[in-house]
């Protein structure tokens, strides 16, 4: 037996299990069908396979309810055009859309079971928590109590990059936040293994955050002045961009600017993926 979980977008939360008054199964937890695209030449035999590509999912949540205060709650909480989010043991959560609104049915016994039906853009399961790692040419060495005549406020490191460890199944989005305590032009991140790389076209005043990252499956960029203002600034990346996902084990990434690199801060998080939930 498990315990699951909706949060809805809208700031409410139901929660699935016999202590909450439901019993209940969520269908599938794993399992993802993949799309192929095939090409036959003349005389072939079999196919060719071009590409492969895996869609969203959608997954069933049924079961019995074990009285009415749980079954005007639900009927309440979700409602259609319901979004948020689905976690399993609070350990692994997929963002979902509600496809189908809980469908009640009472039966003669006095029972009522329900069935209801949601989608998942992405059809892995995210880590609760995030994996978070910061990337500096300085390590702060400013403590109390002071020594002037001896005391050193910052350590300049031999390497300004670090291993984001991705113990997840597959890719997953990242989010890289930067900032700096200097001018810093034309920034970025690189992994030194792929030479993949995340850079803006700008530069980065001290008191300033650029952060990149995935909303709605779609890649977005913010610039913060010193004042808490946030613009748009999907337009400052550059086009030759193409570090947005955190790879399976690995990944050597460093900190690059044109100049004053060793000023520069990266922090780059992410939620490892997994291919299905193990109960």
């Amino acid at each position: 037996m498990y315990n699951a979980r909706i949060i809805t977008d809208a700031g409410k939360e139901f929660q699935f299990g016999y202590e909450y008054g439901t019993i209940f199964d969520i269908s599938p937890l794993s399992g993802n069908d993949i799309t192929l695209g095939t090409s036959q030449g003349f005389q072939q035999i079999g196919v060719t396979v071009e590409n492969q590509s895996i869609g969203g999912i959608y997954r069933t949540i049924r079961g019995t309810i074990l009285n009415k205060q749980t079954a005007k709650k639900m009927l309440s909480f979700l409602p259609a055009f319901t979004t948020g989010r689905l976690f399993v043991n609070n350990s692994r959560f997929c963002e979902i859309v509600i496809n189908k609104t809980p469908e009640l049915l009472f039966l003669k016994n006095g029972k009522i079971t329900f069935s209801m039906r949601v989608f998942c853009a992405s059809p892995y399961w995210s880590n609760s928590a995030s994996n978070s790692f910061t990337i500096s040419s300085f390590k702060k060495a400013f403590s109390f109590p002071v020594i002037y005549d001896s005391h050193r406020f910052a350590i300049q490191s031999e390497t300004a990059f670090i291993n984001c460890y991705n113990n997840g199944d597959v890719a997953s989005p990242l989010i890289c936040e930067f900032t700096s305590d200097t001018d810093v032009t034309n920034y970025g991140v690189i992994n030194v293994r792929t030479l993949q790389e995340l850079r803006f076209d700008d530069t980065l005043h001290s008191g300033e955050k650029t952060k990149v990252f995935y909303e709605n499956g779609r890649i977005k960029a913010t610039k913060e002045d010193e004042n808490g203002n946030v613009m748009g600034f999907l337009g400052y990346l550059s086009d030759s961009s193409n570090l947005f996902n955190i790879l399976p084990g690995d990944n050597i990434i460093k900190a690059t600017a044109e100049t004053n690199e060793k000023y520069l801060r990266a922090l780059v998080s992410f939620r490892p993926a997994f291919m299905g939930v193990v109960l």
